[in-house]
């Protein structure tokens, strides 16, 4: 139980470091939601790059 809650805590820091994302300046949820979605491929890029 703990390491999962490690693991989504991490996820959401990460997702934090994104300043785009700490407020919601779009109204819109499909403008939000992308934003999310592209926050998430960035990160999953550099964790990628970073374990070659």
């Amino acid at each position: 139980m703990g390491t999962c809650r490690w693991t989504i805590e991490r996820i959401f820091a990460w997702l934090h470091d994104c300043k785009y994302l700490r407020i919601r300046w779009k109204h819109r949820a499909d403008i939000h939601e992308f934003f999310i979605k592209f926050a998430c491929c960035l990160i999953t890029r550099r964790q990628i790059k970073t374990s070659r």
